[in-house]
C-alpha cells in the first residue's frame, strides 16, 4: 500500500505468525469537519468499519476505497485536515507505533471521485455573475418615459381638437297659463239665434241651443266657397269668362217673377268669374248663384251635392242645402254653423275683399249696391245678409278693430229675426250688438319684455340667462289658455359670446301663433385647459 501526501512509514518484513491470524480490526472513520460519523457528502450520519489488513500500520496513513470525504481527528490542526484523510485506529490493547499519536497524525485516502471533486469545486469556488450594466436600465426607463409622453401628446392633441361642449338649454317660462279674468257675458238678443266667433283667437260662443232653420241668402256663402275651391282666384285676377245665353236670360226673368234679388243680364254678355262672385255676394243676385252652379258642376243639383259635402267637411252638422241661392225654405242651418263657414270664407283674400265692397259695377246691370247692412260703417267689413218670409232677417257681420295695436276681427251671426219693419237691417244691428262687447273683451297679455329671462343655458357648471330679443305680448279672451314653448335651433357651446341667437319662444293662443327670438344674455365661460384635456 502506498502512502500519499508525503506520509512516510518504516516497514519491516513481517515475522511469521506464531499464532492464527486475529480477526479483522474495525477502523473508525471520523469526519474532519464535525468529528461525527457523518456522510462526508452531507448525507445522513453513518458508521462503518474498515478492515485493516495485514501490514497496516496504525497511526499512519491507511488506504481506503470506501470514503470520498474529508476525515480527520477532531483535534487535528487545520493544516492537517485534507480531503479524504482517515485516521486508522489500532486494535484494542495494542500500542501505537513509534512516533504515532492520536492527536497529530492524519491518514490520507485515495483521491476523491470525479463527481465529488466537481461538487467540492462548486462549493469552494465563487459563482461567476454577469457584470452589472446600469446603462441598459436607464435606456429602458427612458424608452418607457418617451412612449408615455408621446401617447399623452397624441391624446391631448385630439382632446384639444374636440369642440367645446354644448350648453344645455331649459325654459324658465310656464308651458301654459290662463289669461286673466273669466269669459264675458254677451248680451244675446232675445228671440233669435245668435253666435260670435273670433277666428284669430279660436273663440266661439253661441246664445244657446240651436235648431236648424231657413237661412235665405246666407246660402250664397257656401256657393262662393265651392266655386273658389274648384276655381281659385288671386286678388286682382278675373278668372275664366262666361258668355250669357238665352237660357240664362230666361232664368233671370223667372227669378224676377218670384221676387228674388237678381242682376240683369243679356244674351252675348261676357262675365268673368270674379264679376259673377261680386254680383252674387255684394248684391245677392240669385240668378248669378245658379249661373255659377251650372258653370261649375253642370247642373244645380250636382252643385248642391258639392255644397253638402263641403258642409260636412267643415263640421256643419246642422246644415242642409237643397239649392245654390237659399230661396228654398229647405236650405237650413244655424248661426253657429254659419260662423264655421264664414271663418273659412274670410280667410280667402278674394272673398274677403269682395264682401267688403259697398257696390259693384257690371257690364249690363251697371253699378249695384250691397244688400248687406252696415258695410263700411262703424268698422263693419261684411259679410253677407239674407231675407225670406220664412227665414226672416239673417245676417253674418264682420267687425274689425285694432286692439293694442293688433288687428282683430269679430264675426257675429243672427238667424231668424222676425221683429221690426226692416228685418235685414234689424238682423245687422243685432249682430253688431253682440260683436262690440266681444271685441271689448279681448285683452292684451304681456308675456315678455325685451331682455327678460325666458330660459337658461348651462355648461360646465355655469349658467347664463337666455333673454327675449323683443317685447312679446298676445291678445286673448278672458280665461283663455295660452301655451308657450322654447325651440332651440342652434345651441351655444362653452365660450359662446353674449347675444348668441339660439332659437325662438313660440306662443299659441287658439290658432294664432307668435314667435320671439331669444339670445344668450351673457357670455358662456370657456372651458379651462384641464377641462378640455380631461
Amino acid at each position: 500500500m502506498r502512502f500519499r501526501r508525503g506520509a512516510t512509514s518504516s516497514r519491516t518484513p513481517p515475522s511469521p505468525p506464531s499464532s492464527p491470524p486475529a480477526p479483522p480490526t474495525p477502523v473508525a472513520v471520523h469526519s474532519s469537519a464535525t468529528g461525527d460519523t457523518s456522510d462526508p457528502l452531507g448525507g445522513a450520519p453513518s458508521s462503518f468499519t474498515h478492515d485493516a489488513g495485514e501490514g497496516t500500520e496504525f497511526g499512519t496513513l491507511a488506504p481506503t476505497a470506501t470514503t470520498e470525504a474529508n476525515s480527520a481527528v477532531p483535534d487535528a490542526p487545520e493544516e492537517k485536515r485534507g480531503a479524504g484523510a482517515l485516521w486508522v485506529a489500532p486494535p484494542e490493547g495494542e500500542a501505537l507505533p513509534e512516533g504515532a499519536s492520536l492527536a497529530g497524525s492524519v491518514l490520507s485516502t485515495p483521491s476523491p471521485t470525479r463527481e465529488s471533486r466537481r461538487f467540492l469545486r462548486r462549493r469552494k469556488q465563487p459563482r461567476h455573475r454577469r457584470p452589472h450594466r446600469p446603462w441598459r436600465v436607464v435606456l429602458a426607463a427612458l424608452a418607457v418615459i418617451l412612449a408615455l409622453f408621446t401617447a399623452s401628446g397624441i391624446i391631448i392633441s385630439k382632446r384639444l381638437g374636440i369642440p367645446p361642449p354644448l350648453a344645455v338649454v331649459h325654459s324658465t317660462i310656464p308651458s301654459s297659463r290662463l289669461a286673466a279674468g273669466s269669459a264675458p257675458s254677451i248680451p244675446w238678443p232675445a228671440g233669435v239665434q245668435t253666435a260670435i266667433a273670433i277666428p284669430s283667437l279660436g273663440v266661439n260662443a253661441q246664445s244657446g241651443p240651436e235648431v236648424p232653420q231657413p237661412i235665405a241668402s246666407l246660402t250664397k256663402m257656401m256657393t262662393a266657397h265651392v266655386v273658389l275651391t274648384d276655381h281659385p282666384l288671386s286678388v286682382g285676377d278675373q278668372g275664366p269668362t262666361i258668355t250669357i245665353t238665352q237660357n240664362d236670360v230666361t232664368l233671370y226673368n223667372e227669378d224676377v217673377q218670384s221676387d228674388q234679388t237678381n242682376v240683369q243680364v243679356a244674351v252675348g254678355e261676357v262675365l268673368t268669374e270674379n264679376q259673377m262672385l261680386e254680383g252674387m255676394l255684394v248684391h245677392s243676385a240669385s240668378n248669378f248663384a245658379d249661373l255659377l252652379a251650372i258653370w261649375d258642376a253642370g247642373s244645380v243639383s250636382a252643385f248642391v251635392t258639392k255644397m253638402n259635402s263641403s258642409a260636412a267637411s267643415l263640421g256643419m252638422t246642422q246644415t242642409q242645402y237643397v239649392d245654390a241661392s237659399g230661396f228654398s225654405t229647405q236650405s237650413v242651418s244655424t248661426a253657429a254653423d254659419q260662423l264655421k263657414l264664414a271663418t273659412q270664407d274670410v280667410a280667402n283674400p278674394v272673398f274677403d275683399q269682395i264682401v267688403d265692397m259697398p257696390a259693384v259695377t257690371l257690364p249690363v246691370a251697371g253699378t249695384v249696391a250691397s244688400i248687406t247692412p252696415l258695410v263700411g260703417i262703424d268698422d263693419v267689413v261684411g259679410v253677407k245678409s239674407g231675407f225670406t218670409s220664412a227665414a226672416g232677417g239673417c245676417d253674418v257681420l264682420a267687425l274689425q278693430e285694432h286692439v293694442h295695436g293688433l288687428s282683430v276681427e269679430v264675426l257675429a251671426a243672427v238667424v231668424g229675426d222676425h221683429v221690426g219693419a226692416d228685418l235685414i237691417t234689424g238682423a245687422g244691428l243685432d249682430a253688431l250688438s253682440i260683436a262690440r262687447p266681444a271685441m271689448s273683451s279681448v285683452q292684451e297679455v304681456d308675456l315678455a319684455s325685451r331682455g327678460r329671462r325666458l330660459a337658461e343655458a348651462t355648461v360646465l357648471g355655469h349658467s347664463v340667462p337666455v333673454v327675449a330679443r323683443a317685447d312679446l305680448s298676445v291678445l286673448a279672451w278672458p280665461g283663455q289658455r295660452i301655451t308657450e314653448s322654447l325651440h332651440v335651433a342652434r345651441g351655444p357651446r362653452a365660450g359662446a359670446a353674449a347675444g348668441w341667437r339660439l332659437g325662438t319662444v313660440t306662443v299659441r293662443v287658439g290658432p294664432e301663433k307668435l314667435q320671439v327670438t331669444v339670445r344668450t344674455g351673457k357670455r358662456l365661460p370657456p372651458p379651462t385647459l384641464l377641462q378640455r384635456v380631461v
